[in-house]
């Protein structure tokens, strides 16, 4: 859940309510409850596999929890990680019933539990998977949750999951609050009501961090140039009109991205050249008011597409599934015969069909400063190292499409 709220909100609000985890958040307005209840809308969903098999169909493992940790591979038996994880679960609330004998109701409340659980074992070791839905959707599987036991999470005192306080009921930022607040029910998890929560039109954060994300990415730098952190300690907006601007003309065009671009790319501001002004460096160094285009490096994306595209070998056509999920439920990092095509050593689609994998990022996106995959990045560093020069010296990569852009030539 920690995971799932750092994402969410640094990427779609620009805000670390994840940093109010063990305490009040130190700069922003965020009060430990917060995060709190923001956990539970998380823990009261179910992660669930979009694997396929090795040979493309769909597999009974695409229903299992990711939660389970189990290394054994999904295939091999489809209830094999839901058991574990329900055993897991077993195990701790038999503890908790012996840790709290003299809390009569508690007792109750436990052995209810424990009971639904032996039950729902029973039935996955007896091959009975009704928990997970009696037949397989048809068609293509892909990653979601599900609403799993629906619960509120009790307050962890300085984040110890030992040291528990008052239950924090299922809610939003209090201090981002609208005028028709999405009120979550008794038997919903509340990740719908989060869904509309965060696009909803009175909310301030939303529109004007998706804004300030495709203007970093036309311009090189954003409004905010901290655009993964709108709060305290990031930087102030370099023109807040123009923010408020494309914010509101993002909304009132449906959320529409392709119109979004397209207002920023027909501005004459897009349109400037790169051109040095001695008056206006003087008046402002940075550029922030924009009074020139930026100079850019290409991305790593960007380097690898232009090198395939010289040598002729750059496959155009959309790839027709993901690699990794044909890998099935193995576990990716360990050796496996198919993880070169799947982390793109083979691959030679555009960049942005590759498949990345947290521990195997490929070398060629690596070594110009591609994103990390674990983490929000909405800033790339830009970085010039003998490494970069290096690659382009001696990559087996480079060489083979140096090699072919020379047969071309000649």
């Amino acid at each position: 859940a920690d995971d799932q709220i750092d994402c969410t909100t640094h990427a779609v609000m620009a805000v670390t309510v994840s940093r109010a985890r063990c305490q009040d958040h130190k700069f922003d307005p965020f009060p430990q409850k917060d995060y709190y209840a923001l956990a539970g809308i998380f823990r009261s969903c179910n992660t669930l596999y979009g694997a396929t098999g090795g040979n493309g169909n769909r597999q009974p493992s695409s229903l299992i929890p990711l939660s389970s940790g189990s290394d054994q591979p999904a295939e091999a038996n489809p209830n094999q990680q839901r058991i574990a994880q329900l055993s897991n679960q077993l195990k701790q609330a038999k503890a908790n019933l012996e840790a709290n004998q003299d809390n009569k109701q508690q007792q109750r409340q436990l052995n209810k539990r424990v009971a639904q659980l032996q039950k729902q074992l029973k039935q996955l070791k007896n091959g009975n998977n009704k928990n997970n839905g009696n037949k397989l959707p048809a068609g293509p599987a892909a990653m979601g949750v599900v609403d799993d036991r629906i619960a509120d999470v009790r307050l962890h005192i300085r984040g110890n999951t030992k040291t528990l306080g008052d239950e924090v009921p299922r809610g939003f930022l209090q201090v981002v609050s609208l005028r028709e607040q999405p009120i979550i029910g008794d038997k919903q998890s509340g990740r719908l009501e989060l869904a509309n929560y965060l696009t909803s039109q009175e909310n301030p954060l939303t529109a004007r961090v998706m804004a300030n994300r495709a203007w970093h990415w036309l311009f090189g730098q954003g409004i905010v140039r901290t655009v993964d952190n709108f709060g305290v300690m990031g930087e102030r907006p370099s023109n807040v009109e123009l923010l408020d601007h494309l914010a509101n003309e993002f909304v009132a065009s449906d959320w529409s991205v392709k119109q979004l671009v397209r207002e920023i790319v027909t501005s004459r501001t897009y349109r400037l050249a790169s051109d040095h002004s001695e008056q206006n460096f003087a008046k402002d160094p940075e550029n922030l008011l924009v009074w020139r285009q930026n100079h850019r490096r290409l991305d790593a994306e960007s380097i690898r597409d232009a090198i395939l595209a010289m040598s002729g070998k750059l496959e155009r056509k959309p790839v027709t599934s993901s690699p990794v999920a044909k890998l099935a439920g193995v576990n990716i990092g360990r050796q496996n015969t198919n993880l070169d095509q799947a982390t793109g050593k083979a691959f030679r689609h555009r960049s942005v069909y590759m498949p990345i994998l947290r521990n195997a990022l490929p070398e060629s996106l690596a070594v110009f400063d591609f994103a990390e995959p674990s983490i929000i990045v909405g800033r790339r560093q830009i970085t010039t190292v003998p490494s970069q020069a290096l690659y382009m010296m001696n990559s087996e990569f480079v060489v083979e499409q140096s090699a072919a852009l020379a047969k071309k030539l000649l």
